[in-house]
């Protein structure tokens, strides 16, 4: 067997080859025909059933056997929320008529995603406005492919089952629902890197939101970035002094519980600060600041920390008891 880049000889069971870093396709098995196929095709070459996102005009997109639909999965409540809320749950349902499930939860872990439609947002405060200069300019990012994102921020159930063991300050007698806290940006990475190997990912990949996602994200069409937490989230105002079980208050337009209060949440990029020169595609922003973003706001917070467009930071190696963080999937 010879790389399709450099004619490497290689050996069965590599995942890429040593000379040019090529990732050797893996195959699976065509869920229309029950043929094996090469994971890169778009399309069965026997049968035509789409195998990936991207085909998923002219058939279902094709799951990975470690994924599973949720079928009774429902829209979220819209009464309440924010402008926007509505014109968003709409594009939802229009991917999910396009044959993207609406929920999927990963096997042997128990997270659930929920299906973030592609679309366009302003992101960060109105450069007029009372704002932390650290949200400007406010600009336009373009997501332009459609995202799973975690229901919930990671359990501590969830990071047990992956790691083997539980970090978290508020352990309580809850652990299956309380948000799993006290993790550093880079065991955050090495929980990443653990599910990759558990699951033995091959269509998709499970990694951290970058900036623009996570707002995007959690805006869900809102373009008010200004929330009250009563209803919505857990922060000073309401919390008790701790985390609560990740569900209580109500979700986002999308589906997404805890977008804002109980823990902050990791994001992949590095701090930046401002917005001067930010990407404008929703890709990961290149830097070394030794800091990374933190979105959402905690427990411990005051609500006006608790909204859509307030940027935190911390050193990636720290560890806070108000500090946690949800993954996402893209299957490209």
């Amino acid at each position: 067997m010879k790389c399709t880049r450099c004619d490497q000889e290689i050996q069965n069971g590599w995942n890429a080859c040593p000379a040019c870093g090529q990732k050797i396709a893996k195959k699976h098995v065509c869920q229309g025909c029950g043929n094996e196929i090469d994971s890169a095709f778009k399309f069965c070459p026997s049968c035509g059933q789409a195998t990936t996102a991207q085909g998923a005009a002219n058939g279902k997109p094709l799951l990975p056997d470690w994924l599973e639909p949720i079928a009774d999965a429902a829209y979220a409540r819209l009464g309440g929320l924010n402008a926007g809320s509505e014109a968003a749950q709409k594009r939802q349902k229009e991917w999910v008529e396009k044959g993207y499930p609406l929920e999927v939860r990963l096997k042997e872990t128990g997270i659930v995603l929920r299906l973030v439609p592609p679309g366009e947002f302003l992101m960060g405060s109105p450069d007029e406005g009372d704002a932390p200069e650290n949200e400007k300019p406010q600009h336009k990012v373009t997501i332009s492919s459609p995202l799973y994102v975690a229901k919930f921020p990671v359990t501590q159930q969830q990071w047990q089952v992956v790691i083997g063991h539980n970090p978290s300050h508020f352990q309580k007698n809850n652990t299956e629902k309380l948000p799993v806290e006290s993790v550093s940006w880079n065991e955050g990475d090495i929980f990443l890197n653990c599910l990759h190997d558990r699951l033995d990912l091959e269509l998709g990949e499970i990694r951290l939101p970058t900036e623009a996602e996570w707002e995007y994200a959690c805006r869900a069409g809102s373009t008010d970035s200004r929330y009250s937490t009563l209803g919505i989230g857990w922060s000073n105002d309401n919390s008790g002094g701790g985390t609560h079980p990740v569900g209580e208050q109500r979700p986002n337009a999308w589906g997404l519980y805890d977008m804002i209060g109980n823990v902050w949440e990791w994001c992949e990029d590095p701090w930046h600060e401002d917005y001067k020169g930010a990407p404008s595609d929703g890709s990961p922003w290149a830097g070394d600041s030794g800091y990374r973003i933190l979105r959402g706001g905690s427990w411990y917070d005051y609500a006006r920390f608790c909204r859509s467009a307030y940027r935190g930071r911390h050193q990636q190696d720290n560890r806070s008891n108000n500090v946690g963080f949800r993954v996402v999937l893209d299957l490209k």
